[in-house]
């Protein structure tokens, strides 16, 4: 399971996960699907990576996920 949160802070608990832009996430979020990759609507949300997803789907998502950095 894994998250991503847009802070400059470490997130260890609910207050600080709380500080994080929203608009970026947002922004990550749809550039992900435009990529091609489906995530949680929510940063409170966690992705998951299964023993199924193949090397592949992992360099797939990289790919994706490079794209999408705000």
């Amino acid at each position: 399971m894994f998250t991503i949160f847009f802070t400059s802070e470490i997130v260890s608990n609910l207050s600080t996960a709380k500080t994080c832009n929203l608009k970026l996430f947002a922004e990550f979020f749809h550039k992900m699907i435009m990529n091609g990759i489906y995530l949680p609507p929510s940063q409170f949300e966690v992705c998951f990576i299964t023993s199924v997803h193949t090397e592949k789907d992992i360099e797939v998502f990289i790919d994706a996920f490079n794209k999408s950095i705000p």
